[in-house]
């Protein structure tokens, strides 16, 4: 049980911190109630191991006891009355000051309400992009039902409303908890006959674009059900490891009380790369990557902890598994280079669940142009892909002369991508190639690109949202110029290609060449084939 937080009275948990250092609660004096006289707390704690503090009383605004609060206590969404003849709606508060909290909510538009529709029990993933409501079915048989709704940043409106199909039941279907990723929720079905009969399950999904599958039984000891999920709760913290809930247990101080149930820790996924499959020719130990070094496995580099830093909605680290780099939703990874110069990339990948948006960014010259991948809207569906914008012209304007109108990414096939960008004089170049076919070939002046922002990193950048991204394999070799490590130290870390030149006449026995870095001799004209001599 929870110390410091529980009284005689009902506490209704709202949020916890994934740190488990803020908590949201209501606080009733009578189960079964709407809230009235109810009070609306904020509790907080220096470190897990030390008690909580006060709680500090915040404004109720009237709101239900069935609430929920962003993970960095930013914003909160409740229920309550719409009118004086009833019908709950979803309000929506932005904290705004220590003294009272939260500011006057405001009534969340369409979808989220509708004009006649009872919505209630809101649930909002932690980085409040993703919003679960418990709606009122008006069809024969069934009763309440679960909706889902997203947006693409706290300060836009939530979109279109999902029926989460696999999740509801002619029952009453009760939203407790969502992550950011969309890819697991927690979920109570109270039977809509047998008032006591309850059960809270988990649901779990392996990419966004596919349906929930059964759901299993959380595993939780709640005694009285019927009281323990009435509210809500059940909020994840700790990475998974820690789930806290409003409960009716033995040894509680009142009528319900806050709880945590804490799971032993599994073995967790290194983050540091795995070692190399097979022996490389490393180069000298240096602070820099020149032309002379070929080919260069940049994964070696990269620490997922540093390398891909929270920034705006692109808030979750990449990981490894099972030895190979991972970036999942809302995943921004920089490479950690400065580079200055000319340069081609190379990119082995697949992807799944999505993506919604996968951009490459890739500074020359004075210009950061990005490619995209794939980019789309909640409304329109895909909107294509090349150069995101040239002479301020979106990839998606048909006046974009880099426009890709159909999907290039294939889900679960592995594919290559192949980038190079150079730069003569005021004159800039990006080609680009997927899986051996053109995607953009473009030429013109650094100034009809985007620039470099002032405190910009010269860095390649990886932008993943939605979907999710395994890089097999990652290399860069410098045309010209260089790219400066960013931690020096890693400079045992730069290794090449065996084998690897810059040009050839001829292949000597017992040396490996990668064929796709020769360049191909001119077409013979008599046949229009490759005339290649034989290899003695």
């Amino acid at each position: 049980v929870v110390g410091q937080i529980n009284t005689q009275e009902d506490e209704v948990l709202w949020s916890i911190s994934d740190d488990e250092l803020t908590m949201f609660f209501f606080r009733i004096a009578k189960r079964h109630s709407t809230g009235a006289g109810g009070s609306l707390h904020v509790c907080r704690r220096e470190r897990v191991t030390e008690p909580w503090q006060a709680p500090e009383e915040l404004d109720r605004h009237d709101l239900h006891p069935d609430g929920t609060v962003t993970d960095d206590g930013q914003w909160l969404l409740g229920a309550k009355r719409r009118h004086a003849q009833g019908g709950e709606g979803i309000w929506m508060s932005r904290w705004i000051r220590p003294e009272t909290g939260f500011d006057d909510p405001e009534l969340l538009p369409n979808p989220v309400n509708k004009e006649f529709g009872r919505r209630n029990h809101p649930c909002v993933s932690p980085d409040g992009l993703t919003l679960l409501v418990k709606t009122f079915n008006p069809n024969p048989g069934v009763n309440w039902n679960v909706s889902m709704f997203e947006r693409v940043a706290v300060d836009q409106p939530f979109a279109t409303e999902e029926k989460l199909a696999t999740l509801n039941t002619p029952d009453i279907d009760i939203p407790h908890f969502i992550s950011n990723d969309r890819l697991l929720v927690i979920k109570s079905v109270k039977s809509a006959e047998d008032e006591g009969s309850q059960e809270v399950l988990v649901f779990t999904r392996k990419s966004t674009a596919e349906s929930f599958g059964t759901g299993r039984p959380l595993g939780i000891p709640l005694g009285d059900e019927e009281t323990s999920v009435m509210y809500g709760g059940f909020r994840l913290a700790d990475g998974g490891h820690a789930i806290y809930f409003h409960g009716d247990l033995p040894g509680g101080a009142g009528l319900g009380d806050i709880w945590v149930s804490r799971r032993v820790r599994r073995a967790t996924v290194s983050a540091a790369p795995p070692p190399a499959v097979a022996p490389l020719d490393a180069a000298a130990a240096k602070d820099r990557i020149t032309p002379g070094d070929g080919w260069v496995d940049v994964r070696k580099l990269i620490d997922v902890a540093v390398d891909s830093p929270a920034d705006g909605i692109f808030e979750n680290p990449g990981s490894y598994e099972q030895g190979e780099l991972v970036l999942g939703h809302r995943t921004k990874l920089a490479l950690p280079l400065i580079v200055q110069g000319d340069y081609r990339l190379r990119a082995e990948f697949t992807t799944w669940g999505g993506p919604k948006f996968l951009f490459l960014e890739c500074p020359i010259a004075n210009s950061s142009p990005l490619l995209v991948l794939a980019d789309s809207d909640n409304e329109i569906g895909y909107l294509g892909a090349g150069l995101q914008t040239v002479d301020g012209l979106r990839f998606r304007d048909p006046k974009n002369p880099t426009l890709i109108k159909e999907p290039i990414l294939v889900s679960d096939q592995k594919q290559v991508l192949e980038v190079t960008a150079s730069s003569a004089s005021d004159q800039v170049t990006i080609v680009s190639t997927l899986d051996g076919k053109p995607m953009v070939d473009w030429t013109g002046s650094a100034s009809r690109l985007p620039g470099i922002a002032a405190n910009a990193r010269r860095q390649l950048i990886i932008s993943n949202y939605k979907g999710m991204l395994k890089l097999h394999a990652l290399e860069l070799k410098m045309l010209d110029g260089d790219a400066r490590l960013l931690r020096p130290g890693d400079a045992s870390k730069i290794t090449r290609r065996v084998g690897d030149v810059e040009s050839l006449d001829s292949i000597a026995t017992g040396q490996w060449i990668d064929v796709f870095d020769v360049s191909p001799p001119e077409p013979n004209e008599q046949d229009s084939q490759y005339d290649l001599a034989p290899i003695s």
